[in-house]
C-alpha cells in the first residue's frame, strides 16, 4: 500500500502517474492531503498510545495482543512491541474493553481526519488500513466497521471514555454529527462523491 501525498501545486497529471505507478509495482495506491502523519501512521500511532495505556493499567501484552489477533488483526499490525513482562497489574482488563479502545481510537482519529480533508472518504481510510497495517479484511476497515457497529453506539463508547480517560478521547466533531443524525461514513463517502460530481 502506498499513500500519495497531493500537495497544493500537484498537478492532476502527477497523480495519474502516481497511482499508474502503483498498479504496475503490484501496489495499492490512495492520494491523501498533506498533514502530521498523513493518515495511515497518524491512526496507528493513536492506536498505539492506546495500547501504551493499557499496558500502564495492568493489561498484560500477550493479552492485548491475543484480544486484537481474535478479532482479526494481523500480528503486531496494531504497534505491538516487547514490554518488561513484571509490568504491575493494577487490573484486569477484559478483550472487550481492549477491542473497544484500541479500534475506536482508530475510528476517532479517522473521523478527524477526515475532517482535516487529509482524507477524502472514510473508504480511504479503510482501504489503507486493510492493505497497509493489517486490518481485518472482513470486518471493512475501521471506518466501516464503526458503521456495522452503529455510530451512535461508538459516540456513546467513546464518550465513556473520555469520562474515564480524558481528553485523548474527545469525540471527533464529525463522529459525533453523524450519530446525531442517525448516519454513517458511508453516507459521508456518498455525499462527498455528489459535491465532487
Amino acid at each position: 500500500m502506498i499513500e500519495f501525498v497531493r500537495g497544493q501545486a500537484t498537478a492532476p497529471d502527477v497523480v495519474v502517474t502516481s497511482m499508474a505507478l502503483a498498479r504496475r509495482l503490484g501496489k495499492t495506491g490512495v492520494v491523501v492531503g498533506n498533514g502530521p502523519g498523513w493518515v495511515g501512521s497518524r491512526i496507528h500511532e493513536r492506536c498505539t498510545l492506546e495500547i501504551r495505556s493499557l499496558e500502564k493499567e495492568g493489561a498484560r501484552p500477550e493479552d492485548i495482543q491475543a484480544a486484537l489477533y481474535n478479532f482479526g488483526m494481523s500480528v503486531n499490525s496494531a504497534g505491538r512491541e516487547e514490554t518488561k513482562a513484571d509490568a504491575p497489574r493494577v487490573r484486569s482488563v477484559s478483550d472487550q474493553e481492549i477491542v473497544d479502545r484500541t479500534v475506536y481510537a482508530m475510528i476517532n482519529e479517522g473521523a478527524r481526519i477526515l475532517e482535516e480533508k487529509i482524507a477524502l472518504r472514510a473508504v480511504d481510510i479503510d482501504i489503507i488500513h486493510i492493505h497497509g497495517f493489517g486490518f481485518p479484511a472482513h470486518r471493512g476497515g475501521p471506518m466501516w466497521f464503526a458503521d456495522t457497529v452503529d455510530l451512535s453506539r461508538v459516540h456513546k463508547r467513546i464518550c465513556e471514555f473520555r469520562g474515564a480517560y480524558g481528553s485523548r478521547w474527545e469525540p471527533a466533531a464529525l463522529l459525533e454529527r453523524l450519530a446525531a443524525e442517525g448516519s454513517i461514513f458511508a453516507q459521508f463517502d456518498r455525499d462527498i462523491s455528489r459535491t465532487a460530481s
